[in-house]
């Protein structure tokens, strides 16, 4: 039987060269495993309770810089909650008969655009109010969409950056050859 004895590095003992490949080498694992987004869902149902979506939504994303790639969301929320917390509940409340309101996702895509408004009953002769409600919640569902869209998008330049892979990499002191691949890789 032969023995083989290996050297090991900490990141900050190898080359310039072996830290260059150990920083690809986990940029592309952190890709390959898709975890870059591993809080944005929590982080986007808090946006939508502060934003007056309070209720049961689950979040549907794409975002990888294709075309139609985004964010959408859907579930139900209560019309009346939304309007208190957006400071609308004076101009709206007294054309309310059902306050159930639902956002549903259309389509294969996952974007500002790929969501549908639905609102519950109104009293009658309330049409143009009505008509004001939808274009203030649809363009608020747009807006909202639009932003944590860009937030994940951070979230993965973040991720992904050089500055967060070496914090990764130091705090989980990782052992590395001296090619700068991890140890784990013999």
């Amino acid at each position: 039987m032969d023995t083989i004895q290996i050297h090991t590095y900490k990141f900050h003992e190898l080359s310039e060269t072996a830290k260059t490949q150990a920083i690809e080498d986990y940029r592309n694992e952190k890709q390959d495993n898709n975890n870059l987004l591993f809080f944005y869902e929590d982080y986007c149902l808090e946006e939508l309770e502060r934003n007056g979506f309070k209720g049961d939504f689950k979040i549907y994303y794409s975002l990888g810089y294709s075309q139609g790639d985004g964010i959408c969301f859907e579930g139900s929320f209560n019309l009346l909650d939304y309007l208190r917390v957006n400071k609308l509940l004076t101009r709206f409340k007294h054309i309310i008969e059902d306050p159930e309101a639902t956002i549903k996702q259309q389509g294969s895509y996952f974007h500002y655009n790929s969501m549908d408004l639905y609102l519950g009953e109104f009293k009658e002769g309330s049409e143009e109010l009505e008509k004001d409600l939808r274009e203030i919640i649809e363009d608020h569902m747009k807006r909202l969409s639009g932003k944590l869209e860009l937030e994940g998008y951070k979230q993965i330049e973040f991720e992904l950056s050089d500055e967060c892979i070496i914090e990764d990499l130091i705090s989980n002191e990782y052992d590395f050859l001296d090619s700068g691949k991890r140890k784990f890789y013999v």
